[in-house]
């Protein structure tokens, strides 16, 4: 299940932006080790946070895949 089916309501994101939200998402739940295509309340936390970042602003979602990409790497 891919970061869109929880965009509902969080409107103002350019198609960039989403995109980047979506890697932030995948890389957050294979760093967690979470299984793909199954809705659970871990899915769900991780994709409201990565939306709360988004609407924050764009340094914001960087700075989160940022640190997703680094906790992943290790």
């Amino acid at each position: 299940m891919a970061i869109r089916a929880y965009l509902e309501g969080a409107g103002g994101l350019d198609p960039e932006t989403i995109h980047q939200m979506g890697v932030a998402f995948e890389m957050a739940l294979a760093s967690l080790g979470s299984t793909p295509n199954y809705a659970d309340p871990v899915r769900e936390t991780v994709a409201r946070k990565i939306i709360e970042f988004a609407q924050a602003g764009e340094g914001a979602l960087k700075q989160l895949a940022l640190g997703v990409g680094t906790r992943a790497a290790k």
